[in-house]
């Protein structure tokens, strides 16, 4: 067996049909697909237990531990020494497992732990996106430093040599959300990382988008994974200036504008020629009613600005 496929789902039984098929019907079929079902309430199991397949493999937790426990009993419970994930509101090319043997499992070095393709992702209002972003400077090899800055790396994109889990460790169960980029920076950190520039992963917007308190959440694990690895950030002062103005930024996006300053005051401690920052630093000053629409309107034209003139956006 060559790939194990990890599907962890959590009430999502009327779109894991979309899901599941687009691994099931693969042009390239040997593998085992785990489905692990994080104590679903809606008829989850119902829709597993009418699939005919004996590839898949139904795993139920008795109680709801969250995406990173998921996927770790996926990982425990697998065979192959190459683990693929999938999300159960994403849609794999058919040809997602076949690339992936082609030019990763049965060609890529020892030195190499990950490999991952490029996905499109389909938002709210049928608008496309692509990631990676084409602005990004280094997509492969020793990526450690690149993912210091941001996670680029998406999870159902993504496939893992089984030696990099003993190595590293697994999904730290922790982490309420960003478990992959923790763990991708554990595994770049060893390992070389290969891209395939390929889109063989579409992404659906399932939601009715980001609210705030999602940019707060997002802001508080960015910090706990940057202090994680905190003995990391300091190889580079200027790495550690863009976290600090990130972090600071999903805190603005948030409405918490006293713990965004700290961050943008850190950032300036590093860097006082740092412009952006101090826009976006003097733009979260005042009331919230007033400075919510100074702050994003600064922030976009910041990004306007750095596109015009063909620079990397490092603010976010």
């Amino acid at each position: 067996m060559r790939f194990s496929v990890v599907l962890p789902t959590y009430n999502r039984a009327h779109l894991l049909e979309r899901s599941v098929r687009s691994v099931l019907n693969q042009s390239f079929s040997d593998f085992e697909l785990i489905i692990v079902d994080d104590n679903s309430t809606d008829d989850t199991e119902d829709y597993i237990n009418s699939i005919d397949d004996s590839r898949i493999i139904y795993i139920r937790h008795n109680k709801n531990k969250g995406p990173a426990a998921a996927r770790n009993s996926g990982i425990l419970n697998s065979k192959a020494n190459f683990i693929a994930f999938q999300d159960s509101d994403d849609e794999w090319h058919k040809d997602k497992l076949q690339v992936f043997y082609d030019k990763f499992v049965n060609v890529i070095g020892l030195e190499y732990g990950l490999a991952y393709s490029r996905r499109s992702f389909i938002a709210l209002g049928s608008k496309k996106l692509y990631y990676p972003p084409s602005w990004l400077p280094k997509k492969d090899g020793n990526v450690f430093e690149e993912l210091l800055l941001r996670n680029f790396i998406d999870t159902p994109a993504a496939v893992v040599k089984r030696e990099c889990f003993n190595k590293v460790g697994f999904f730290d169960e922790e982490l309420s959300c960003l478990e992959d980029y923790d763990l991708f920076l554990r595994i770049s950190k060893y390992y070389k990382v290969l891209y395939l520039d390929e889109t063989l992963l579409i992404s659906h917007a399932t939601s009715g988008g980001v609210n705030s308190a999602d940019f707060s959440v997002h802001a508080s694990i960015h910090l706990k994974i940057f202090q994680k690895h905190i003995h990391d950030y300091d190889i580079n002062s200027s790495i550690i200036c863009s976290k600090y103005i990130s972090i600071g930024d999903y805190y603005s996006l948030g409405n918490e504008y006293n713990s965004a300053r700290i961050f943008f005051r850190k950032a300036i401690d590093i860097n006082k020629t740092n412009i952006a920052t101090l826009v976006l630093y003097f733009a979260s000053l005042g009331e919230q009613y007033f400075i919510k629409g100074i702050y994003k309107f600064c922030r976009k034209l910041i990004l306007k600005i750095k596109l015009i003139f063909s620079l990397r956006p490092e603010l976010f």
